[in-house]
Formats: C-alpha cells, structure tokens, sequence
C-alpha cells in the first residue's frame, strides 16, 4: 500500500522530525514521530494495528513525560531507513526497524 506520495510524506515528516530533535524542541519531536509512524499504519489499513499503535503511543507518551525520553539522531536515522525500505519494498526489513525504533524508546526509560 505504500505509494510515492506516502514516501514523500514520510521524508517530509522525518525532516520536520529532525529539525525538532536537532533544536531540542523535544515534545514536538515525540508528536512528529507519531506522525511518522501514523502515516504507515494508515497506509495499512488494518484495524488490529491500528489498535495496537494507540496502546503503543499512549505508552510512548506516558514515558517521556514521566521518564523524560530523548529522541535522539538515531531515530531520525531509523527513520530515514524505514524510508529507503519501504521504497524498495522491503516490508520485513522495514517492519524490523520499526520494531527497534519503537524498543529503543522503551529501553531509554
């Protein structure tokens, strides 16, 4: 389901991404990267993931506020190779890094 225009909303959104870490503006960087992430789960159009993504977020979100998570030049990094996954139409590498993206905020708590 991914096209070329959802690639380059992605790369638009992970450069909104990396200015917000790059100047510190931490919780905008945490609502861009749901943003990010957001863009692919509606690419997909599964309700079970969906569904899984809230749960995940309200989670994500609970963590920076409490445990003051930093998004860091890895995630911009992550992210940008999410990107060249899914435009080579590399599903499982992509879903792979997305699930280190995702551990490694967890693991910064």
């Amino acid at each position: 389901h991914i096209t070329n225009e959802i690639i380059g909303q992605l790369a638009a959104t992970n450069e909104r991404f990396a200015t917000a870490v790059r100047t510190e503006n931490y919780f905008s960087a945490l609502k861009i990267d749901e943003a990010f992430h957001q863009i692919i789960v509606d690419a997909a159009a599964n309700t079970y993931i969906i569904q899984m993504l809230e749960s995940l977020q309200a989670h994500v979100r609970r963590l920076f506020f409490h445990n003051s998570v930093i998004l860091t030049e890895q995630s911009i990094d992550e992210h940008a190779e999410i990107i060249r996954m899914l435009k080579e139409k590399e599903a499982e590498g992509a879903a792979l890094v997305m699930r280190k993206n995702w551990s490694h905020e967890m693991e910064r708590s």
